[in-house]
């Protein structure tokens, strides 16, 4: 048995004496069709095989006897080399076909003091809640917002079933559309009661995850309160915004990761005392304290150290249950962080809402596929069968095809007790 790569590598030396025999192994990797030049041909998909190969598939759950240790080689963090820094390039988008067999379900953290149930200081972590100018697209619920996160400089995008817009209520005079920028981050004087609830219902599902800002008024005016600063190049520009608040969160246990790996969430949210603000996070983990274990530091320290990717984020009166996806971006150990938060949607002064993320938080894993060496292939005056097969470690089945029918056909695979079989037909006179 040869590995993949091998496979490959062995190819470039042995090609099948079959004269225009180029067969393709097709690996059908949770979904994907990837192809892999089995004569030693280059092809432009090699990389991406390799790639997909290591970091995706129908995973099997991962070794959770294993403690969180030494970090995995890969890239270095382009996105934010210094600790406590958010990434500045968005989070690749995923596929939940990636991800849509076996899979590990990654746990979340209990509620202790090292992970406690209280209000969050998000800061620049906020990159969507910095005062920034929406545009709102449609005619009729759902609306879609889009914005420029302050990290990444990327534009981003989220469905809104309320009208931001329509109103400018307590919204100071000649400063614009509050409602149309993004909301600003208020630290202090909100005495909402954080609280969260490991076993809440929401929209047909039970067991599920909540967090609650609480609902309460906060202190000021609404002249004072509803407007924003910046200074660029010397010049101070202000803006009419509203506020919000985050916190509680939540985090998941630690988790190892390949970059590539397919990920996925379902979340939900919806207003109390006024609109909810909610964001979900990747959190790459640093080791700050150099002890080469990346499970024994609590919420503020994770918080504070690791590099943040945004994976969700909304802004509305109420949002349903929400698919939300992506790929793991570098080799490392992660959390997800979920914030709920609340954007005070009128400018009176009242916030409070809450989040709701389903449990079945998923991370597919590794799938490492293996070939036997075909035999060579002489034509013949009759045609001739041969067998294939490959083993994927995820159990999954694995596709083969031809990118040349004159020259061979490839059957179906078939899969039994883990192995995949087909069978290469060359015609007569090849």
């Amino acid at each position: 048995m040869h590995t993949l790569n091998n496979f490959f590598a062995h190819r470039k030396n042995q090609r099948m004496r079959v004269g225009l025999f180029l067969m393709i192994a097709v690996l059908t990797v949770g979904g994907f069709r990837l192809a892999a030049d089995a004569s030693g041909g280059a092809r432009k998909t090699l990389p991406a095989l390799k790639n997909l190969v290591s970091g995706f598939g129908n995973a099997q759950s991962p070794d959770q006897s294993a403690k969180p240790g030494r970090q995995v080689p890969g890239r270095q963090e382009k996105e934010a080399s210094t600790p406590g820094q958010v990434a500045a390039d968005p989070l690749p988008e995923g596929d939940l076909s990636k991800v849509a067999a076996k899979a590990a379900i990654i746990p979340f953290e209990a509620q202790s003091t090292a992970f406690p149930t209280a209000r969050v200081i998000l800061g620049a972590r906020a990159s969507r809640t910095q005062c920034k100018p929406l545009t709102k697209t449609g005619t009729n619920s759902p609306y879609t917002m889009t914005g420029t996160d302050s990290v990444s400089s990327a534009a981003y995008t989220y469905s809104s079933n309320y009208n931001y817009g329509s109103s400018n209520g307590n919204c100071p005079t000649g400063l614009g559309t509050c409602q149309l920028n993004e909301g600003k981050e208020r630290y202090l004087d909100f005495s909402g009661t954080p609280s969260r609830d490991d076993n809440a219902s929401y929209l047909g599902r039970t067991g599920m995850k909540k967090i609650d800002t609480g609902s309460a008024s906060y202190g000021g005016t609404t002249s004072a309160n509803n407007r924003c600063s910046s200074n660029s190049s010397g010049s101070i520009t202000e803006v009419g915004v509203y506020n919000s608040v985050f916190g509680p969160e939540l985090y998941t246990t630690p988790f190892q990761a390949t970059a590539g790996q397919a990920l996925s969430f379902d979340w939900a949210a919806a207003s109390g005392g006024d609109h909810y603000e909610a964001y979900g996070f990747l959190v790459k983990l640093v080791d700050s304290n150099g002890n080469g274990d990346f499970a024994d530091e609590d919420a503020s320290s994770i918080a504070a150290n690791g590099i943040h990717y945004v994976l969700s984020y909304g802004r509305s009166d109420v949002v349903g249950w929400t698919t939300s996806s992506g790929a793991i971006p570098s080799d490392g150990w992660y959390r997800f962080r979920f914030v709920t938060g609340s954007y005070d949607g009128s400018g009176g002064q009242y916030l409070g809402a809450a989040m709701y993320v389903d449990p079945q938080v998923i991370v597919g894993q590794p799938n490492v596929i293996t070939f036997s060496m075909p035999p060579y292939l002489v034509g013949g005056a009759t045609a001739q069968n041969t067998t294939i097969t490959a083993t994927a470690s995820s159990g999954g089945l694995v596709n083969f095809t031809s990118i040349d029918t004159s020259s061979c056909t490839v059957s179906a695979s078939t899969l039994a007790g883990g192995v995949s079989t087909a069978t290469v037909t060359t015609p007569a006179g090849k």
